[in-house]
């Protein structure tokens, strides 16, 4: 049976890992911003949450990204010297080696 599903749980538990350097717990945020389960839309956050996921260990997108979102991504992973694709937001397999290119740099 468990505990009812609770998007606003989730965000505080996410957040409060986040919060405490928990690459699982920013992965899991930046996939709430992305799609705006429980708070606004925000490509620029979830981008931030998933390169700081990066810097911790966690280099693998969860979900699919919306294309407002991809396209942050990619311009921040390009401007970090790691993408040479097109700004397109479609997070394909360039863009998916340039965050692991740009989290085996950055890990902390």
């Amino acid at each position: 049976r468990g505990v009812a599903q609770s998007d606003a749980e989730a965000v505080r538990w996410y957040r409060a890992a986040a919060n405490e350097g928990n690459a699982l717990g920013m992965a899991n945020l930046a996939y709430f911003y992305n799609l705006g389960r429980h708070v606004e839309i925000n490509p620029s956050q979830a981008a931030d949450l998933i390169l700081r996921a990066g810097r911790t260990g966690a280099s693998e997108v969860r979900g699919d990204l919306t294309r407002e979102t991809a396209r942050e991504l990619q311009m921040r992973l390009q401007a970090s010297g790691h993408y040479q694709g097109a700004i397109d937001g479609v997070f394909g397999p360039a863009s998916q080696t340039a965050l692991q290119a740009y989290a085996e740099e950055h890990q902390s």
